[in-house]
C-alpha cells in the first residue's frame, strides 16, 4: 500500500494533469476535477484481492491519522481475504468447498456476512445470482483451474453439466458480489472514523460515501466494451452516496481450443452452460456495492428483456445497459437519474 495526499504522490499529481484514473477489471474511469474541490483529501492507493485499490477521502477531527487508516484497511481486506477468498486454500470458503464439516461458530463472522449477503442477493435477483453456482464456474475453469468444460467436446459437457446437477456437491462461489462487499466494509469502517466524504474503489466496484464536500458529485466514466481500451469513456455517471458496479464479458472470457468458440465467465444458473446474453455491458448503481456487483451479474446472465422486467420490481436500482456490436454501433438502455 502506499499514502499519499494529492499534491505530494505521483499518482495524485498525475490525477491533477490528466483528471482521470484508471483502475479495475471493467475499465472503470475514476474523473477527479482538478482545484479546490480535493483540497484537504488523503488518497490510499494499493493492491489487495489480486487487484488494486483507491480510497479517496476527507478526515474529519475523529478520523486516525492517515498511516493508522492504511494500516487498518489493509488489515481488514486482508481478513476479508482471509475468510472468503477462493485462491487461498486455508480460507473459511475454501475449506467448506473441499467438504470440511464446520460449524456455525468455526466461522469468521466475515465469513458469516458473506454467506447471508449471497443468500440474499439470491433472493432479490431471483435466483439469476445464485453463488451456488460454484461447481459449474470450477467445471468451465472460471476459478483459476483447469477446465473441464469448453474443449470442443459439445456432446461430452452436456454429460458432463448434466452429471453435475445430479451431483451432490455444494461447491460455493461468491465472487460475483465478494468484491463489492469488501468495499461496502471499507466504508462503514470510514463511517466509524467520522468520515462524510470518500470515495472507495476495488478492482472497478465502487461506493461513494456522500459527495464531494462541497456538494458535487463523484464523476465516474464507463469504458466502452471493446477489447482495446478507448482514449475516452463510453459513459460518465455522476455518483453520489451510492455504489456502482460494471459487469461484462468483452475482456474477461475462455477460448475453446479446438473450436475458437469464446465463452464468457458468465454461467447461467439455471442451466449450467455460460450465459448466452445479448448485453455486452452492464452498469448498476445500488445503494450498497454488494448488491451493485450481484446484480449486474445476474443482469449479464438473464439478457436485456428479463433485465427490464426486473427493473420494474426495484426502482431503486439504476442501470447503464450496452448491447449489440462494435461494428453496428452501440445500441444503450438506461435508467439513470437525470443530472441535477
Amino acid at each position: 500500500m502506499t499514502l499519499a495526499d494529492r499534491g505530494d504522490h505521483p499518482l495524485g499529481k498525475a490525477a491533477r494533469r490528466t483528471a482521470a484514473l484508471f483502475f479495475g477489471a471493467y475499465a472503470l474511469w475514476m474523473l477527479q476535477a482538478c482545484g479546490h474541490t480535493n483540497e484537504g483529501s488523503i488518497e490510499l492507493v494499493g493492491e489487495a484481492q489480486g487487484t488494486t485499490f483507491s480510497i479517496l477521502y476527507w478526515p474529519s477531527e475523529e478520523t486516525p491519522e492517515a498511516d493508522s487508516v492504511a494500516k487498518n484497511v489493509q488489515r481488514l481486506l486482508q481478513t476479508y481475504n482471509e475468510a472468503v477468498s477462493l485462491w487461498d486454500p486455508t480460507s473459511d470458503l475454501s475449506r467448506l468447498n473441499k467438504g470440511e464439516s464446520m460449524a456455525q461458530e468455526d466461522l469468521s463472522p466475515l465469513t458469516i456476512q458473506t454467506l447471508a449477503e449471497g443468500e440474499r442477493l439470491k433472493n432479490v435477483t431471483q435466483g439469476w445470482m445464485d453463488p451456488s453456482v460454484g461447481k459449474f464456474t470450477r467445471a468451465w475453469g472460471f476459478l483459476q483451474n483447469a477446465p473441464q468444460l469448453g474443449q470442443g467436446f459439445p456432446q461430452k459437457d452436456s454429460l458432463r453439466i448434466d452429471s453435475l446437477w445430479h451431483s451432490p456437491v455444494v461447491v460455493l462461489d461468491v465472487n460475483a458480489f465478494a468484491q463489492g462487499l469488501s468495499v461496502d466494509l471499507v466504508v462503514e469502517q470510514l463511517v466509524r472514523w467520522g468520515v462524510k466524504h470518500a470515495l472507495v474503489e476495488i478492482g472497478g466496484e465502487v461506493r461513494a460515501l456522500g459527495s464531494k464536500p462541497d456538494g458535487s458529485p463523484f464523476l465516474l466514466g464507463i469504458d466502452a466494451p471493446t477489447k482495446e481500451r478507448k482514449a475516452t469513456p463510453q459513459k460518465i455517471i455522476p455518483l453520489e452516496d451510492r455504489a456502482m458496479a460494471t459487469s461484462g464479458n468483452y475482456r474477461k472470457f475462455t477460448t475453446d481450443p479446438r473450436t475458437g468458440k469464446r465463452y464468457g465467465h458468465t454461467v447461467n444458473p439455471f442451466t449450467g452452460w455460460t450465459a448466452s446474453t445479448d448485453l455486452v455491458s452492464v452498469t448498476v448503481l445500488a445503494s450498497t456495492a454488494s448488491e451493485a456487483d450481484g446484480v449486474a451479474t445476474a443482469c449479464m446472465a438473464m439478457g436485456l428483456q428479463k433485465t427490464k422486467e426486473m427493473l420494474k420490481e426495484h426502482p431503486e436500482w439504476n442501470v447503464y445497459l450496452l448491447f449489440g456490436s462494435e461494428k453496428e454501433g452501440w445500441s444503450e438502455y438506461s435508467t439513470l437519474p437525470t443530472p441535477r
